[in-house]
């Protein structure tokens, strides 16, 4: 696994299947003046997903730490760091996690895992927006060369890139939204 190291850059690992885990970073964090929280995280779950062979605790796994660890950092972040200070929070998804564009059926873990973190982003951008001004979004990364993904076509440390010019360029602007590295917005 290839360090990001950057004077302003605090990276805090923690198993995002434990709740606990989650809460324990706020010993890490706080106090912490942080301006953007980037959830990135995402498991395949169990290489079989077909309706009639679902694994529920393998579901249940999935579920936590690919949506609900968004839930649970943002609000480990927004108790325990100074909060005027969080501007955006993006979460990474999957195209996988659109209702519309589902062609395909099957994968029902991973896309159900996608589409409800697609669902608390949106939640998220309303009612952060409200109460602290801080904008939200989610973005579907493509085909990046990963460990979920050894074939992939864009290399990890150019889509953070990508990201990265994204959120600078147009952070604010794409509250509320989900989209792909060129800022084209994907349906729900």
């Amino acid at each position: 696994m290839e360090s990001l190291k950057h004077k302003n850059l605090i990276t805090v690992h923690c198993d995002q299947e434990h709740e606990e885990q989650i809460e324990n970073i706020k010993n890490k964090i706080k106090d912490l003046k942080i301006d953007i929280l980037i959830n990135n995280t995402g498991i395949w779950g169990p290489s079989h997903q077909e309706l009639e062979n679902i694994d529920y605790e393998a579901f249940k796994k999935t579920l936590m730490i690919n949506a609900l660890s968004a839930i649970k950092f943002t609000d480990v972040i927004l108790k325990n760091c100074k909060k005027d200070h969080l501007k955006l929070i993006v979460n990474i998804s999957s195209s996988a996690g659109s209702i519309e564009k589902n062609k395909e059926g099957n994968s029902y873990i991973y896309r159900t895992s996608k589409t409800a973190l697609n669902s608390i982003t949106k939640n998220m951008s309303i009612d952060l927006k409200k109460k602290y001004n801080i904008n939200v979004f989610a973005i579907d990364p493509g085909n990046v060369k990963t460990n979920l993904n050894s074939n992939g076509m864009l290399e990890s440390t150019e889509c953070a890139n990508q990201i990265i010019d994204l959120i600078f360029d147009y952070g604010e602007s794409l509250n509320g939204k989900f989209v792909d590295l060129i800022k084209k917005e994907i349906p729900w």
